[in-house]
């Protein structure tokens, strides 16, 4: 049975949100809370360590008190990039990654996930939204 002592959780908030502006959207307000804040609290119970991947405001990110990761490859080249980054630092046999400006994470999302690999023997899942 996995267990959330065998997960790392990176946020991954590495990109350049150029629909957005270029702002930084992990930085964002939302419900009373930055969008980072709230991607912690919701990985927080569900994993042991967390994982940040950023490759601007490192000094802001750094104060939550976890690793931050840049990307090792230039021009912000997009998730796989922070994908790289957090498996070259996790040290758990699993790695649950989660966008930063998804601030309603499931609080039972690595629970599931970890159900789906077990019962079903993958190496790999991925969570999406149902389409009907």
């Amino acid at each position: 049975m996995i267990t959330s002592e065998q997960i790392t959780g990176l946020i991954l908030a590495g990109g350049r949100a150029q629909r957005m502006g270029g702002i930084d959207k992990s930085l964002i307000p939302f419900h009373g809370k930055l969008l980072v804040e709230l991607a912690i609290s919701r990985l927080k119970p569900q994993v042991s360590t967390i994982l940040i991947n950023a490759n601007r405001s490192i000094t802001k990110y750094s104060r939550y008190g976890y690793p931050v990761l840049m990307d090792e490859t230039p021009d912000f080249s997009g998730p796989l990039a922070g994908f790289s980054a957090g498996l070259k630092h996790c040290k758990t046999p699993y790695l649950l990654t989660s966008p930063c400006d998804s601030p309603l994470l499931p609080t039972d999302l690595a629970k599931r996930m970890a159900t789906q690999l077990e019962d079903n023997h993958l190496e790999l899942v991925f969570a999406s939204t149902k389409r009907e």
